[in-house]
């Protein structure tokens, strides 16, 4: 099944003028967190709607980075590989990123909440999904990743309590993740949600915390959203309704 949803923005920032992409995903973080890992959806599938994106793998193994049209499966033990196009995802989203918006942090950036407030002021309107890449040099930055579950599969919240964590320094590497409108909590994270890879391709994750000496940001639009739900009995039975806040809260920090 696949809604198609177009969101209509004011004239000043209307498809023709800013921006007009759009972003697709495959199953809601509604269903994740309810522990509905099984993959169902290929990667060679899902990179015909995207060269740009973040999520997970099969039964939870690892942590998701799309980045310049290459898949990158990034480890609980910290190593990441390359999969193969006949892999699967439970949860991705994923974009054709194009450089609608560019601009520098003009120096340090303290915490994540203070890159989070920066990239507010760099965005034209909270309603509409962006896609976010940031060049970055790292005085510090904090990440995690997911162990591969076994069923019967925990929900999201439960399996991050025990979660693998990598701190590294002096790093460089790209940020890259999504912001969605608040209106969105349902289908994905709220604001922002970023995953990390070193310049090297050697470490990675999902940030849980970043301190920037400086980075380049380059901003994404997308007008469109086009949300593809699985067609597995585990989608079908799972009672993913709701305001999961949070959950989604717990699982992110």
């Amino acid at each position: 099944m696949r809604i198609l949803i177009c969101f209509l923005a004011a004239l000043l920032f209307g498809c023709n003028s800013f921006g007009g992409g759009k972003t697709f995903q495959y199953s809601t973080i509604n269903s994740l967190l309810n522990g509905n890992y099984n993959g169902s959806f290929s990667l060679e599938e899902l990179r015909k709607h995207g060269d740009f994106g973040i999520g997970t793998y099969q039964n939870l193994d690892g942590e998701m980075l799309l980045l310049d049209g290459i898949f990158y499966q990034i480890r609980a033990d910290g190593n990441i590989a390359k999969p193969e196009a006949a892999f699967k995802t439970p949860f991705a989203v994923v974009t054709n990123f194009s450089k609608d918006i560019v601009c520098k942090t003009g120096g340090a950036v303290t915490d994540l909440k203070a890159l989070y407030e920066l990239l507010d002021k760099n965005i034209p309107t909270v309603n509409l999904v962006f896609a976010v890449r940031i060049e970055a040099d790292c005085a510090y930055i904090k990440t995690r990743s997911v162990p591969a579950q076994e069923k019967p599969f925990k929900p999201l919240v439960a399996v991050t309590k025990d979660q693998p964590l990598f701190e590294y320094k002096n790093i460089k590497g790209v940020l890259a993740g999504f912001r969605f409108p608040a209106f969105a909590e349902n289908i994905n994270v709220p604001e922002y949600h970023f995953h990390f890879i070193s310049e090297d391709r050697t470490k990675g994750g999902h940030v849980l915390e970043v301190k920037l000496k400086s980075a380049e940001i380059q901003i994404s639009a997308s007008h469109n959203f086009e949300l593809c739900l699985p067609g597995t009995e585990e989608f079908y039975k799972s009672n993913i309704s709701g305001n999961n806040r949070n959950e989604i809260n717990k699982t992110e920090k």
